[in-house]
């Protein structure tokens, strides 16, 4: 059985879910889905610990589909991606919860970044909350390439501490 996170990864072209299919599923469980509608319901069946989500798609488009992907699977981390001018969608989805987003094309070092991120906060998740809580996380935490997960991470902790302040 591999162990790693249950990553999902949403879009209407094939080729960029074959893409993340190679670039992740030596360490990781990837499946993937070509439209909102299917995230969906394969959101329903299976909780997931990271959704790379397309931002235009026809039908559900990725934001309407993040929303219900967040009230399905709350503790899902959601990267939100586009090949298209769409900076409204993503400052909406990032301020609702997204972790990050991606530019098409893809560079791969930063999926693996993503990944490796969610790992870590998979891996750390209470430990994270309570930092989260307190104000803030030791960059000696993150381990190896630090600086760039440092971004991520900095990005995510800003998103959820605003989150807990409005919850209260």
């Amino acid at each position: 059985m591999k162990k790693g996170l249950n990553i999902l990864v949403v879009d209407d072209e094939k080729r960029v879910c074959e893409l993340f299919h190679d670039i992740l599923e030596e360490r990781h469980r990837v499946s993937s889905v070509t439209s909102g509608e299917e995230a969906v319901k394969r959101i329903r069946r299976e909780p997931f610990d990271v959704v790379f989500l397309d931002v235009v798609m026809p039908g559900m488009d990725g934001l309407e589909a993040f929303k219900t992907i967040k009230k399905l699977n709350p503790e899902a981390m959601v990267v939100m991606m586009t090949g298209f001018a769409v900076e409204e969608k993503i400052k909406e989805a990032l301020r609702l919860g997204a972790i990050d987003y991606l530019t098409k094309p893809f560079d791969v070092d930063e999926i693996l970044t993503i990944a490796q991120v969610a790992q870590y906060l998979n891996l750390h998740q209470l430990t994270v909350y309570k930092l989260v809580k307190e104000g803030g996380l030791p960059a000696f935490k993150v381990g190896g390439q630090w600086r760039f997960k440092k971004k991520i991470l900095d990005r995510w902790i800003s998103q959820e501490t605003k989150r807990q302040k409005s919850k209260k």
